[in-house]
């Protein structure tokens, strides 16, 4: 999410990126595709990054198949924590900000 900036459209594709099926993706705005298309370039990215894929094989004894996504997890974790190294923003800032632009593009409800 840090990566879709202010952009409301690129956000919600971003977000629902991982949840949306092919035959749903027909019906949504092109801008909120961008957002869909960015999120899998980050993951092959990622998926293809060799400390990625150590870090996956590390977690596999105790994880087994969900071990991709437990490094996923990790990551945002040690992200959160260590925040100001990449962000300028507080966090808690962040997280208000992105709800907002969520909820504007009606993608959940709090």
């Amino acid at each position: 999410m840090l990566l879709s900036c202010t952009d409301a459209d690129l956000l919600a594709g971003n977000f629902m990126a991982d949840f949306i099926t092919n035959k749903d993706k027909k019906l949504l705005d092109p801008n909120i595709m961008q957002g869909i298309e960015l999120h899998k370039k980050i993951d092959r990215f990622t998926d293809e990054h060799d400390e990625v894929r150590a870090a996956i094989r590390l977690l596999h004894p105790t994880q087994g198949k969900y071990a991709p996504v437990t490094t996923d997890i990790l990551f945002d974790h040690f992200l959160t924590i260590h925040w100001a190294r990449y962000s300028p923003e507080n966090i808690h800032t962040f997280i208000e900000r992105t709800y907002t632009m969520l909820e504007s593009k009606k993608i959940f409800s709090l």
